[in-house]
């Protein structure tokens, strides 16, 4: 006669056990998702010619990466600022962006280079055609209905 050992599990049976752990899961990866959610930005008064713009800067690789990921609306006015370490080919895309954007690429010397729109949600790389130091993203439409064009002057607060 062979003898088995039985685990006691109190009453508990291995479907809700294994419920359990999947809510113990879904609630750690839930916290750590609103917590890494919104990194800090500062914002900052800038100016395209005579446009004043109420930005928030991505100047680091973490806030550059999400850049305006999740949100619904840019309001006229602001938009997002990308700062660079020095100036190369920039390349942007639309993952986790469920608005259009229009972005402007700005040389070291502040002089807007080119301008494209971006479409909500495509995966399609928008790439600076020369070496560009800054991105300046604001609401599909901006650059035109200000007549902002290639060649415009980008002013940032002095430090």
């Amino acid at each position: 006669m062979r003898a088995t050992a039985r685990l006691p599990v109190d009453g508990l049976n291995w479907q809700r056990l294994l419920w359990l752990a999947a809510a113990l899961v879904h609630t750690t990866v839930s916290l750590a998702v609103v917590y890494a959610a919104e990194p800090y930005l500062d914002t900052a008064q800038i100016r395209v010619d005579e446009h004043e713009l109420q930005v928030e800067i991505a100047d680091t690789m973490a806030k550059r990466g999400r850049g305006l990921m999740w949100r619904t609306q840019v309001p006229d006015g602001t938009g997002m600022l990308f700062i660079f370490d020095r100036p190369h080919r920039l390349s942007f895309w639309m993952r986790n962006t469920p608005i259009d954007l229009d972005i402007g690429f700005f040389g070291e010397d502040g002089r807007l280079q080119q301008i494209e729109t971006m479409r909500a949600l495509d995966l399609t790389h928008h790439r600076s055609e020369q070496p560009a130091l800054y991105a300046l993203e604001v609401r599909r439409g901006w650059y035109a209905d200000h007549d902002v064009r290639v060649g415009a002057q980008l002013s940032l607060p002095q430090p």
